[in-house]
């Protein structure tokens, strides 16, 4: 698909090594309404300033699976990358998202969960529409069958019962996409971004790329089936927060410890341990804040990084470390982390 913006998206051998990176940002949209919850959406006018932003500020906006393939084999992209993903398949994306991408030309990825398709539910695009997105060039991925919170075993179901039922969500979903469009799935994008160690590796024993909803941009050291993407929407969907995100960089983080995902409050939080590789980043102003906008004790042996956590509370609980850029004025290095955590009765919290 033709990319105004970036010529490598037709003559990708012809990247200029200068201006070559190895990283990009992924943005991830659910509506684009005035009308849907504040939580989850953007306004169209929002939007529109935002792809304005992309446009007059030198960005190449890429194909999802360009982007990934690259990262996976080492290959350079252009400075500046980003991907539009959008999850759900909600109808505002295809009445109002949809033509404004048209105009411009611009790739963008679709993660879908099958039940509502074939239920037809009105808020949701049908089979027909997202055959439009597809003829059009738009890269679709799976997002389960029912949109179940996948990582939420029941405490009456076995591990196996429940690895079971994960399965037949994932396969059954990716199924019925591919039934129906007559493509090849090749991504999965976590329901409520919520996952556990045995889900990624379903996920990455399925060939898949799995992609979370954690802020943070991707590159080299980025594990492949718990990929970051920055969620647009209410207080984060300024135009102050959308530049910091999408000039954001990855972090090089490895060797990472978190400890169990899975949490009960009260429980010692205990520490989130890396390392931290080479790059044009200030180590000694690392910060690392908790879902709260706290900020956490940080101890930087370099190479090594200890996060004492904080209390943890039901529902999802993240992390995210940031550290300035050496040389780019206003631009962060960045990783995130995720935890889900039970009440201190055992029990899953409501949404």
């Amino acid at each position: 698909m033709p990319n105004k913006l970036c010529l490598a998206c037709i003559f990708c051998g012809f990247v200029d090594l200068a201006q070559a990176a190895d990283s990009a940002v992924i943005l991830l949209y659910h509506h684009v309404s005035e009308s849907t919850p504040l939580s989850t959406s953007v306004t169209p006018e929002q939007f529109s300033a935002q792809l304005d932003y992309l446009e007059e500020n030198g960005f190449s906006v890429l194909p999802l699976f360009q982007v990934l393939d690259s990262v996976k084999s080492g290959q350079n992209l252009p400075e500046k990358s980003v991907v539009i993903s959008f999850d759900d398949a909600h109808r505002s994306i295809y009445e109002v998202a949809f033509p404004m991408l048209k105009q411009r030309n611009w790739p963008f990825s679709l993660f879908v969960s099958s039940v509502s398709k074939d239920m037809n539910y009105s808020a949701y695009m049908t089979w027909e529409e997202l055959a439009e997105m597809r003829d059009y060039g738009a890269e679709i991925g799976g997002h389960s069958e029912t949109h179940a919170h996948l990582a939420r075993r029941l405490d009456s179901e076995s591990e196996s019962a429940w690895l079971a039922k994960v399965v037949s969500e994932i396969d059954q979903g990716n199924q019925r996409i591919e039934e129906e469009l007559n493509i090849k799935v090749r991504a999965f994008a976590y329901p409520y971004g919520e996952y556990t160690d045995a889900i990624k590796n379903l996920v990455g024993e399925r060939g898949l790329y799995g992609l979370a909803q954690q802020s943070g941009a991707i590159g080299p050291y980025t594990e492949l089936v718990q990929i970051p993407r920055y969620p647009i929407a209410g207080s984060y969907a300024s135009l102050e927060r959308f530049s910091l995100a999408v000039n954001s960089l990855p972090l090089p983080v490895s060797r990472i410890d978190a400890g169990e995902k899975i949490r009960t409050a009260g429980q010692n939080p205990g520490v989130l341990d890396f390392y931290l590789g080479a790059g044009d980043y200030d180590s000694d102003n690392l910060g690392c804040y908790s879902s709260n906008g706290n900020r956490l004790d940080v101890r930087v042996h370099y190479p090594r990084v200890a996060v004492q956590l904080e209390s943890f509370v039901p529902g999802r609980n993240k992390v995210n470390c940031t550290a300035p850029s050496k040389s780019q004025s206003g631009v962060y290095y960045w990783y995130s982390e995720q935890w889900l955590v039970k009440s201190t009765s055992g029990a899953w919290p409501p949404e």
